[in-house]
């Protein structure tokens, strides 16, 4: 006996093109949504690049600078000035003598007394602050402390160095403290 032949229909040849295509756009739509998701990603880094470069262009830069003076008097003074490209927020001004950290006159007036003698020194400038939120522009220096001692010899014994710390912020709230080191 023989077999029948099959014969497709029109029907069954719709039929399997409609398959066909049908696994077709499922294909292209999974390439599609392949090809969407990493324009997405690169939107993504894109938008991050910007945000970056727009902070980066009004980032502050304080710098401080100490200086010493022994003529007639030793004096000794420090600095703040913004050489970035955008206003600094300082936050904090703090300085250390002997070991311990200020932020207020009245406890570093009081303690230096105790150290030099009311007499023995000259306090000309100071500016610091626990929080002063002061915004310095660019371009901008301020002296923050200036002090001047009668006796070289006892303010090297009794004292030996002041030591200035600044802590700014860009107005996008990025931190940092005096020239430009990072906040961990």
């Amino acid at each position: 006996m023989t077999e029948p032949q099959k014969k497709f229909s029109r029907s069954d040849i719709a039929s399997f093109l409609a398959v066909m295509l049908s696994i077709a756009a499922l294909a292209i739509g999974i390439v599609e949504a392949k090809i969407m998701a990493d324009q997405q990603d690169i939107m993504a880094q894109q938008q991050k690049v910007m945000v970056e470069q727009q902070k980066g262009s009004v980032w502050p830069y304080v710098e401080v600078k100490n200086s010493i003076q022994m003529e007639n008097l030793l004096s000794f003074s420090s600095s703040a000035e913004n050489k970035g490209v955008g206003p600094a927020i300082l936050k904090e001004i703090k300085i250390e003598m002997k070991g311990e950290t200020y932020n207020s006159f009245d406890t570093f007036k009081t303690s230096l007394d105790s150290i030099m003698g009311e007499k023995n020194y000259e306090l000309t400038a100071f500016s610091i602050s626990e929080n002063i939120n002061s915004v310095y522009a660019p371009g901008e220096k301020e002296t923050l402390f200036q002090i001047s001692f009668k006796d070289q010899a006892a303010f090297f014994k009794n004292i030996g160095f002041f030591s200035l710390t600044v802590t700014y912020c860009s107005i996008y709230g990025d931190c940092w403290r005096e020239n430009g080191q990072e906040i961990e």
